[in-house]
């Protein structure tokens, strides 16, 4: 591992990193296929690796990561705490707990730019999260390939699996429920994050050569919700379903309550943009 340290703000920090972008499962042979990590928090390393990596870039793998809320857990600011990009094997973790990434102007502008496909599970709700946390960073080119449209979200890392094949470990909750607002991530956390952004990447390299799916990806992208709605609807969701957690299930008219508040549901319906791919035909 090599670390190499940038001056920029007060306090800030820029490390770079390797790990395996494919660890095996436990007795199985390791791929020798390897993912380069800048991790900072300085907005002049976010715009230095941009200029590296993402400069004439079709897709970049996205992805963010949340502390999650523990009763006896300090609570945290709102997330999301760190964002990852990945253009082939470079990634960047960045974080947004301290430092200035979000004053990033290369940053806010490739993640507001819908000719960058940025490919994922699960976007709209990073999309919104980060919006709500600071109103600069608009993602679009939201390329959400987490499974067939009307089925179960499928996981990033099957999806990878089936697209790039190789051994993929299984994710580790411990890693995922960890504290991701803590200032400096443990090394773990860093591969772990890094690693997701570095499967959307793939997935799209793998799948970039077939002119159907680039028509498709295109396409979706063309049709997605401006961040701005997309935020006002999950708000109006968020709203309606605390009135609904709030209902006394003792209560006479329970029932009629429920029904009536999901009908009121309905008119604000998720999106949900998954991109239908051919190795999902048999799901």
């Amino acid at each position: 591992m090599r670390f190499v340290l940038v001056v920029g703000v007060v306090n800030a920090f820029s490390s770079t990193h390797s790990f395996e972008a494919l660890p095996a499962p436990r007795g199985e042979p390791s791929d020798e296929r390897c993912m380069t990590v800048c991790y900072t928090d300085d907005a002049r390393a976010v715009n230095k690796w941009l200029n590296k990596n993402a400069a004439g870039a079709a897709a970049l793998g996205f992805d963010t990561e949340t502390a999650c809320a523990f009763n006896g857990r300090k609570p945290h600011a709102p997330g999301p705490h760190v964002l990852q990009l990945a253009a082939g094997d470079a990634c960047l973790v960045a974080h947004l707990v301290s430092g200035d990434v979000c004053a990033s102007g290369a940053l806010a502008d490739v993640l507001s730019d819908p000719s960058v496909a940025k490919v994922g599970v699960g976007l709209d709700d990073d999309a919104v999260e980060l919006y709500n946390i600071d109103s600069r960073m608009q993602l679009s080119g939201r390329l959400d390939i987490g499974g067939p449209r009307k089925g179960r979200r499928i996981a990033l890392r099957e999806v990878a699996h089936r697209c790039i094949g190789g051994p993929i470990a299984p994710k580790a909750k411990k890693i995922a429920c960890s504290n991701w607002a803590m200032r400096r991530l443990q090394t773990k956390q860093l591969a772990y994050a890094a690693r997701d952004a570095w499967l959307g990447a793939a997935v799209y390299g793998a799948l970039a050569a077939d002119p159907s799916f680039v028509e498709a990806a295109v396409a979706q992208i063309h049709g997605e919700m401006k961040i701005a709605e997309l935020s006002a609807v999950a708000a109006d969701r968020r709203v309606i379903k605390r009135r609904l957690k709030a209902l006394d299930e003792d209560a006479e008219d329970y029932d009629a309550r429920v029904r009536e508040i999901r009908r009121e549901l309905k008119q604000f319906p998720r999106p949900d943009p998954r991109l239908e791919l051919d190795i999902f035909a048999d799901d």
